[in-house]
């Protein structure tokens, strides 16, 4: 699944989406100070999504093997989605 020549467009333009939401809610919710901590908050995941061979192959600072690309890939995703996760949870609670 995870060739370096294969293309994850729509894995990437859905996740950059995500980010852009979670930073124009931000923003709008409570300023730009806001907006900023969900870019910071969103760097990682999207990394992890975007990237994942690179970063699982990362080994270094505490990471003494290597990590199988989906892994890496979902638990981007997983960490990407945690606020809708939490508002969903919330929501159903309610």
């Amino acid at each position: 699944m995870f060739a370096e020549d294969e293309p994850r467009a729509l894995s990437r333009f859905v996740s950059a989406a995500v980010a852009l939401a979670y930073v124009a809610v931000g923003i709008r919710m409570g300023g730009a100070i806001s907006g900023l901590r969900m870019f910071a908050f969103c760097l990682i995941p999207l990394g992890c999504i975007w990237f994942p061979e690179a970063l699982g192959d990362y080994v270094g600072n505490n990471v003494t093997a290597s990590s199988p690309p989906m892994l890496v890939y979902v638990l981007g995703w997983v960490i990407l989605l945690l606020p809708v996760f939490a508002l969903w949870l919330i929501w159903i609670r309610t």
